[in-house]
């Protein structure tokens, strides 16, 4: 019954370029894309190069999280940079004090990251909607708290420097093309693993809750569950990213997970397209892609994300690649507009 009430036939075994009307086969594009980048550092051999893409596809992996949150469960969350924060905070302080395997560290990076989402987000879906995009704000911004005032875990405002490099097969990771190769594993492997999602009853699910919460509950869809699954994948992906930026700049401090950073990352996601991967990655290539190639204008990076996230929704409103438009309520001609004093009807 479920399956029928949301049109279990759209599979997302490809993407649509509405300006130019084609179809084109996703996994056979992005084979060749992940080829390509493999290939990649043995023909070029510009370190500086190579430090921008590692930051691009961390980004990408920071803003898939995102997406899954608000581009495919509908929920309007701000909190990414909390996350982001939690895991690179966790993966520095276990690389610092134990001789862990990266591995170990990197899955208990996203698992406290995703625990996190969880338990802010069961008390913040209750009241959804302008209310939760708050307290997430609130949330990123105590835990930025957290970060800053905790000197003896944290290190305060000076951080924690030295982050001791990863180890791979005994492999010690020490150039930017080490992590490139590393941050491209990861997100290939986040990709695998978020469309596997994504084309389950679970994504179905998810898609069901962000189209029409009502209609999703009469289907016998757990909303609740649901929406807490997508805050804990969603934020796990940003305990990922956290991780892999520690060890990159071997460095962490409070001044890197602020609402600025949440800022970008809502960008990257409109800009890109909500509900897509392959446009969340594109958006990821452009705004951080631009902010990295121009850094002698860093300071102005906001305005350059916010021009770039009003062209495009002045232009493609669902973003360059998504499979959501953001639209405004439209009110029928003749209806009249509720009073303002007047107060809400429950229709539950």
């Amino acid at each position: 019954m479920i399956l029928q009430r949301f049109n279990l036939r759209h599979r997302r075994l490809g993407f649509t370029v509405p300006w130019a009307g084609w179809k084109w086969p996703l996994w056979p594009l992005a084979f060749l894309l992940l080829i390509a980048m493999i290939g990649l550092p043995a023909i070029r051999h510009d370190a500086y190069l190579f430090r921008i893409l590692t930051t691009i596809l961390i980004w990408s992996i920071l803003a898939l999280g995102q997406n899954v949150i608000t581009g495919f469960c509908g929920q309007l969350s701000f909190g990414q940079a909390a996350f982001y924060g939690i895991g690179a905070y966790t993966s520095a302080l276990l690389s610092i004090h134990f001789d862990l395997p990266y591995p170990l560290i990197l899955v208990v990076a996203a698992g406290l990251a995703g625990i996190a989402g969880v338990i802010v987000g069961y008390p913040a879906i209750r009241i959804g909607g302008d209310y939760l995009f708050l307290v997430t704000i609130g949330f990123a911004e105590i835990i930025r708290e957290v970060f800053l005032n905790w000197d003896d875990l944290t290190g305060g405002a000076i951080g924690l420097p030295g982050v001791p490099p990863v180890t791979l097969f005994g492999m010690t990771l020490e150039t930017n093309v080490h992590y490139y190769y590393l941050s491209l594993a990861c997100l290939t492997l986040s990709v695998i693993a978020l469309m596997r999602i994504l084309d389950s009853d679970v994504g179905r699910c998810f898609k069901a809750v962000r189209e029409d919460e009502l209609a999703a509950r009469a289907a016998g869809i757990n909303v609740t569950f649901y929406k807490l699954l997508a805050f804990g994948i969603g934020a796990a992906l940003g305990g990922v990213a956290g991780s892999l930026i520690a060890h990159f700049l071997a460095y962490v401090g409070p001044d890197m997970f602020t609402n600025w950073e949440s800022t970008i990352v809502f960008a990257i996601v409109l800009v890109g397209g909500l509900g897509s991967v392959p446009g969340t990655i594109l958006g990821a290539v452009l705004i951080i892609g631009t902010f990295e190639s121009i850094r002698q204008l860093i300071d102005y990076r906001l305005y350059i994300a916010g021009l770039l996230l009003v062209g495009t929704v002045l232009i493609k409103p669902s973003g360059l690649l998504g499979a959501v438009k953001l639209t405004m309520p439209i009110i029928p001609p003749g209806a009249e507009e509720p009073p303002a004093d007047e107060e809400p009807r429950n229709i539950l």
